[in-house]
């Protein structure tokens, strides 16, 4: 049976093109050799990945509120609905072997963080890869690195099980290599 790697990223369009590229890129490079779950919207940089994969044929699940069943893909393999944002990326969370974050605004950091805060608590432990295309989270990890400094966040990245990649194909490696020891 395939893994599912759940996606966090952002419903909106972005207007770098190093952005989309990098969007492309990983899902050329990830393949498929896993099941793709994200939250089911059609536009930004999740419509962006959706495609690259619905495209490419692969394995997608769509994670989505029913506020939001209009503007969903009606593309997928699968559809799953939800009545609270919370609901819907506890199920994210709870569906993924592992996790990618992509770019996207404070909905992404907050899934994000509530997979790093899962793992920093020992309630899972699940890897989260982070694209940094365009150093994009410089300064989330600049304010982990801070917090670090000043006592407050005590472990590692990895620790953590966190991994970030600048370059879609090291991550997809690295992606590839976590799965491969499972």
């Amino acid at each position: 049976m395939k893994p599912t790697i759940t996606i966090f990223c952002g419903s909106k369009l972005t207007i770098n093109e190093g952005l989309k590229k990098g969007v492309d890129e990983l899902v050329e490079y990830l393949g498929d050799d896993f099941k793709y779950n994200y939250g089911g919207g059609s536009e930004g940089i999740m419509g962006l990945f959706n495609n690259a994969c619905i495209e490419r044929g692969y394995y997608t699940i769509g994670i989505n509120c029913y506020r939001w069943m209009d503007e969903g893909d009606k593309k997928l393999n699968e559809v799953h609905y939800f009545n609270s944002i919370i609901d819907r990326q506890n199920e994210l969370i709870r569906r993924g072997d592992a996790y990618i974050v992509l770019p996207g605004g404070v909905g992404t950091i907050y899934e994000a963080l509530q997979c790093i805060t899962l793992n920093d608590v020992k309630e899972a432990s699940k890897t989260v890869f982070f694209l940094n295309t365009n150093n994009y989270f410089m300064s989330f990890f600049d304010m982990i690195e801070w917090g670090r400094k000043m006592g407050t966040i005590t472990k590692t990245n990895e620790e953590l099980k966190v991994i970030v990649r600048d370059n879609p194909e090291e991550l997809s490696k690295e992606i590839k290599k976590y799965f491969s020891k499972l």
